[in-house]
């Protein structure tokens, strides 16, 4: 069986006729663009320069806002950066480990009421009862570490939570030292 090439044949080209140029395409100009070589750049805190500018700016403002702005302002800056302290750990175990686990708010509160308990029980100053909060609920962590590495997904996820719940039955059920309700104040 022979094969028509009759078909598939292109039509004459008359003489002296050419094809116009085709139209060449431009690409924009990427004057700005932050291009990686290497995992190490890409991955750096301050990797491009609007970056730095908005730390730079956000560090002049959390420097310089305490003393402009009223005590009630203050306050609400102060919770909203301790928020974004748990929700950074939270981001760290959820997006780069893929894991669900919703502990970290028993570990912010163990943080939190050490530093608290230590500055207006102890009379520690409040500086050097951050590393010592820090320090207790590493610890904590580490203690609850080998059980939660053996997890994953739903499991982890209810497992932290019951986490969560004991530290807040803890916290109220240890009046002697945690005030329940009226805080760490003696």
């Amino acid at each position: 069986m022979a094969i028509d090439t009759s078909v598939h044949t292109r039509a004459p080209v008359p003489e002296g006729f050419s094809f116009p140029p085709r139209p060449r395409r431009r690409l924009p100009r990427l004057r700005h663009a932050n291009f990686h070589t290497s995992w190490r750049s890409e991955t750096a805190l301050l990797n491009s320069t609007a970056k730095r500018v908005a730390w730079a700016l956000l560090l002049l403002v959390l420097v310089v806002a305490p003393f402009q702005v009223s005590a009630d302002v203050t306050r609400i800056m102060v919770l909203a950066l301790l928020a974004s302290i748990g929700a950074i750990g939270l981001n760290i175990v959820g997006g780069v480990a893929g894991q669900l686990s919703l502990g970290h708010a028993g570990f912010l509160g163990v943080g939190a009421f050490t530093a608290a308990w230590v500055t207006s029980n102890q009379g520690w100053p409040f500086w050097w009862s951050l590393p010592l909060a820090a320090v207790l609920a590493g610890l904590l962590g580490l203690v609850l570490a080998p059980a939660a590495l053996r997890l994953r997904g739903l499991y982890l996820s209810v497992v932290t939570l019951g986490f969560v719940f004991f530290m807040q039955h803890l916290f109220r059920t240890l009046k002697g030292l945690t005030g329940e309700s009226a805080g760490t104040g003696s």
